[in-house]
């Protein structure tokens, strides 16, 4: 199964695991998801910021990499705290029985306040 086809039926609440032959195929999906989580979350920050728009290239140069150092060292403070809360949002979902009769977005939709960072992905 491709990784996209592992993601997609992670996050289908009306599939999760049950798409999945082994252990090792759903510990495989579950850091698939997690990772992309992450990585969505790590350029979030990034893609935000902006550069003065003073005419100095000198100047936004410089603010650009204030900016991307900021931000990085942000994201390594944050890091650990993040992934503690992605984790326990994982959890939460996985343990929410199969619901078989549900349109997926419209399910993501409508949880999205208890499960922020899931329902982005989905």
């Amino acid at each position: 199964m491709s990784e996209s086809s592992q993601i997609s039926s992670l996050l289908d609440p009306r599939v999760k695991f049950s798409a999945f032959e082994d252990e090792i195929e759903k510990v495989n999906a579950k850091n698939l998801v997690l990772n992309l989580t992450e990585y969505s979350s790590a350029l979030s920050p990034l893609a935000e910021t902006t550069t003065g728009e003073t005419g100095d290239d000198i100047v936004e140069t410089r603010n650009f990499f204030r900016n991307l150092r900021n931000n990085t060292v942000m994201l390594v403070n944050n890091n650990t705290l993040a992934s503690r809360t992605l984790d326990h949002e994982m959890e939460r979902y996985l343990a929410i029985p199969l619901e078989d009769q549900v349109d997926p977005l419209l399910w993501w939709q409508v949880r999205r306040e208890e499960f922020p960072i899931l329902s982005r992905i989905a």
